[in-house]
């Protein structure tokens, strides 16, 4: 199959066509319903989901992509100045590299931000917002505790959750229980 690509309408980038690696990459593809992935790390969990995200926003499924992220630190780095914004750039990195890989530009991740069509928050802010007409992906799940789960379950429409969620909800009789 031969690459082709299609333009996201409102930022005019070109979204590169990918193809699965991996038969369980292949079963996402394949899959037309709300997903849980996870794996080790690299096996394009991310990037994936990014791609399906873009896909339906080209499709007209959605209007924009919302992005949310536990902004736990791997180690104590201590007291981070500047804005709420500041702060939760550094957790944004991933997305930058995926939106040039995916888009070929270096600047596709700020022009969807310019334009409203990527939304980046972390699970400190997100009761009580309300996402309209996204998709939302929710990254690197194992990081969050089950009070900002509990936030994005009840109060959002999920498409997709990924990174270590199960054995993270697996992890507690009550939280196993509560996801059955």
């Amino acid at each position: 199959m031969g690459k082709r690509s299609k333009t996201l309408q409102g930022a005019n980038l070109e979204l590169q066509e990918i193809e699965p690696l991996t038969q369980n990459q292949l079963r996402a593809f394949e899959s037309d319903k709300n997903m849980v992935l996870h794996g080790v790390a690299g096996t394009g969990k991310t990037f994936i989901a990014c791609y399906f995200a873009f896909d339906d926003m080209i499709k007209g499924e959605y209007e924009k992509l919302v992005l949310i992220r536990s902004a736990v630190p791997t180690r104590d780095i201590g007291f981070l100045p500047g804005t709420e914004k500041e702060k939760a750039s550094v957790y944004e990195e991933p997305y930058k590299d995926i939106c040039i890989e995916l888009f070929q530009r270096g600047d596709a991740y700020q022009i969807l931000k310019t334009k409203a069509l990527v939304h980046f928050m972390t699970t400190s802010f997100i009761r009580g917002v309300t996402l309209r007409n996204a998709t939302i992906i929710v990254d690197e799940c194992q990081n969050m505790s089950f009070h900002e789960l509990d936030s994005i379950i009840k109060d959002k429409s999920i498409s997709t959750f990924y990174d270590n969620f199960i054995y993270s909800w697996r992890n507690s009789k009550k939280r196993y229980n509560y996801c059955r």
